[in-house]
């Protein structure tokens, strides 16, 4: 699935007011455009730091659109974004169709008047945050946690359908139809193991996530930076 058809599959459960079943979410995701850039962009801003920052990520009209990556604490990040697209009236007939994210253009070109559509098919997509570096005991060797459970109940709480992770890879979180209304101290506790392993560089971290993880009406994903999104769980 790209990227253009992951955002109507989003909008038509949105429509629905219900979330797909685990077996409608894709095996594999593909982005593209400017994507795997800010994904990049928002790992090296938190390498920079150690601070967690986060981007939101839009849809207009087959082009991803994201924020410019806003900076949190050392251990959590909130996001609030808007965005807004404009017909602004130019010379003759044309327009300037304006991509507006939190009050700011952040695009703009030309367009006829005869080409603008009755609909904007555009809307969100999801928002992603970023983990800082842990090092081993040699503190040469570098690891990163995986989704907190402050994370995952913030999805669960939410109307949020999918959320994103950037460590040294990125990571998505999906909701569906059997999701948990919420974790409890079981599942923190679980979360918290997966971390550990993940802090240790645990290479069977994906057969945890699968084993620990199988009822919590999740679905996981996770891909190294520019490649396909795959599916774990």
């Amino acid at each position: 699935m790209n990227h253009n058809q992951f955002f109507e599959f989003l909008k038509k459960w949105r429509e629905y007011k219900k979330y797909p079943p685990a077996s409608g979410w894709p095996s594999e995701i593909v982005w593209g455009g400017t994507f795997w850039k800010n994904i990049k962009r928002l790992h090296e801003f938190t390498a920079s730091n150690n601070h967690e920052y986060e981007t939101s990520f839009f849809y207009v009209e087959g082009d991803i659109i994201s924020t410019v990556p806003f900076k949190g604490e050392k251990e959590q990040v909130v996001s609030r974004h808007r965005l807004k697209v404009e017909f602004v009236p130019a010379k003759g007939d044309f327009y300037n169709r304006q991509i507006i994210v939190d009050g700011k253009v952040i695009k703009s070109e030309s367009i006829k008047q005869a080409k603008i559509p009755s609909k904007i098919n555009a809307g969100f997509l999801f928002n992603a945050h970023s983990h800082p570096v842990h090092f081993l005991p040699d503190k040469k060797t570098k690891t990163y946690g995986f989704f907190s459970a402050m994370d995952i109940n913030s999805l669960i709480s939410s109307g949020v359908m999918v959320s994103g992770l950037v460590t040294d890879e990125f990571w998505l979180v999906a909701k569906t139809d059997k999701v948990v209304s919420q974790i409890g101290e079981v599942g923190v506790e679980m979360l918290q193991n997966v971390s550990d392993q993940a802090y240790a560089g645990d290479k069977y971290l994906e057969d945890v996530i699968k084993n620990q993880m199988k009822d919590w009406g999740l679905v996981f994903y996770r891909t190294q930076f520019g490649h396909r999104l795959h599916r774990v769980i």
